[in-house]
């Protein structure tokens, strides 16, 4: 009797699963375009939030220039530090800012303020909340011609 129990295909027992919500935390995280790869993968990093974690919480993270996108998840944490896992981590070019000629730029910053229109002598915002990049650079066109 022993034997054939062995040799059975496992089951799944109903305590073995719950909904995800339940267990499992999922959070996104929006930071500072001068935070690296490295930094994320730093346990200190995550000090001041670390005891919202549980282990297997999910964090998906990205700049506020949304230069990359990177998954991670929680390892193992305690109050002030979190050992996370590098599941996924891609750099953007889309989001990227370019530099222009001249001595203005347009630089995304972030999903409150989108593009903005910064003077380089000062780093003044000149405007912002252009929904795309082309719209700022049109503006841009006209606020140097009026000038």
């Amino acid at each position: 009797m022993a034997e054939q129990f062995a040799k059975e295909q496992p089951i799944l027992m109903p305590a073995r699963m719950k909904l995800r919500e339940y267990i499992q935390r999922d959070f996104v995280v929006i930071v500072d375009p001068k935070i690296t790869q490295e930094h994320l993968k730093e346990p200190s990093f995550w000090a001041l939030v670390a005891a919202q974690f549980v282990p297997m919480s999910r964090l998906i993270v990205y700049p506020d220039d949304n230069s990359f996108y990177a998954e991670y998840l929680v390892v193992s944490c305690d109050k002030n530090w979190a050992k996370v896992h590098e599941l996924n981590f891609k750099k953007l070019t889309e989001g990227a800012n370019e530099v222009l000629p001249g001595e203005f730029d347009i630089k995304w910053r972030g999903n409150h303020y989108l593009h903005s229109v910064i003077r380089k002598s000062d780093g003044a915002i000149i405007r912002d909340q252009f929904k795309t990049r082309d719209e700022a650079d049109l503006w841009l066109k006209g606020y140097v011609k009026a000038a």
